[in-house]
């Protein structure tokens, strides 16, 4: 895990995350609940390596560098499918794995699965488009 930039979506409490920063990867714990988010504030103040963000996951994704590994234990029934994975593919390096764990019937009804693919060519992020000024 050393020096791996890994991104866990819906985080919680942040003790997976917390695991993973502990074995030397640089990781990203993001929830979109304020009480969890405090919740792992409190629990792993300081902790070298974790980051721990209050945010929603696919705003996070599309302002976010490339991640090594993405990975989300249980949270997939708390985000919308639809507006994740297509996201998500642009979220890792090239021929980065994600791991969306307790999610596959949940997964299995959407059609944005085979968007994930993080070894294949660039996608469009399906991110919201910034607005445009006028001159």
């Amino acid at each position: 895990m050393n020096g791996l930039r890994v991104l866990d979506l819906g985080s919680g409490l942040g003790r997976h995350a917390a695991y993973l920063a502990a074995r030397g990867a640089d990781i990203t714990a993001v929830d979109a609940s304020p009480a969890q988010h405090q919740r792992a504030l409190t629990r792993y103040p300081g902790t070298p390596g974790l980051h721990l963000v209050c945010a929603d996951a696919v705003a996070h994704l599309c302002d976010a560098d490339p991640y090594d590994l993405v990975y989300s234990v249980g949270s997939m029934p708390y985000l919308d499918p639809d507006r994740l994975l297509p996201v998500l593919a642009n979220g890792l390096a090239p021929g980065g794995p994600t791991a969306l764990l307790g999610a596959a019937h949940q997964l299995g009804r959407h059609r944005a699965v085979s968007r994930v693919d993080a070894g294949g060519a660039p996608r469009s992020c399906g991110c919201p488009e910034p607005p445009k000024t006028t001159e």
